[in-house]
């Protein structure tokens, strides 16, 4: 499931479902630092004189204050940051540090060590923050791509699939199997699901 806490320095983290950040009773004067397994997005109180590290397996973002989200599974080959305001620094296998802007997202990858940075809509990156995710008239290609961030899951969409088609809808705690079933009934589309991707192809 995911929850929301707010850390001993008033920082609030969102966790997003099977992860889980450790940190301590009370942060020292000069860094306050935490660690995540799993997803999660920040919203750092700003303090100078004690920077805050979010550390994963295989990269560090260092921050002043500052809203971002960090996606660390052990499953999946890369590890990503994404920030939607003020500045962070990312460690990773780089020689430097990679300082990010808004908007952007980098990717690293475990075995290799190489990373991707990317311009992105950062908003994108915290839909699953929320309780619920509303689709009102929407074409498919935008629902789809909701849902993608939503339930973290990959999608495939078949040549032939009707992607303009306009639908309105609203996601709370249902699985993704529920709804594409519904999306099925109300669209040309069928789908398979293989591991944590999903396959749409056209009736």
């Amino acid at each position: 499931s995911k929850g929301s806490v707010t850390l001993p320095d008033g920082t609030t983290a969102w966790l997003n479902a099977n992860s889980m950040l450790i940190y301590p009773e009370q942060f020292s004067d000069n860094k306050r630092s935490v660690k995540l397994e799993g997803e999660g997005y920040f919203e750092v109180v700003r303090n100078e004189k004690a920077p805050f590290f979010v550390e994963t397996d295989g990269m560090i973002v260092n921050v002043l204050g500052t809203h971002f989200n960090v996606k660390n599974y052990e499953n999946k080959e890369t590890i990503e940051t994404t920030l939607l305001s003020g500045e962070v620094e990312v460690l990773s296998g780089m020689s430097k540090g990679i300082i990010l802007k808004p908007n952007q997202r980098i990717s690293c990858n475990r075995q290799s060590g190489t990373y991707n940075l990317a311009e992105v809509d950062a908003s994108d990156y915290i839909i699953w923050i929320g309780d619920k995710l509303v689709c009102t008239n929407e074409k498919l290609s935008t629902i789809l791509h909701r849902m993608k961030h939503w339930y973290n899951m990959e999608i495939e969409c078949k040549k032939g699939v009707s992607l303009d088609h306009r639908l309105s809808l609203t996601i709370r705690k249902e699985s993704p199997e529920e709804i594409l079933k519904l999306l099925t009934l109300i669209s040309p589309i069928r789908y398979t699901i293989e591991g944590d991707k999903i396959i749409i192809s056209p009736k």
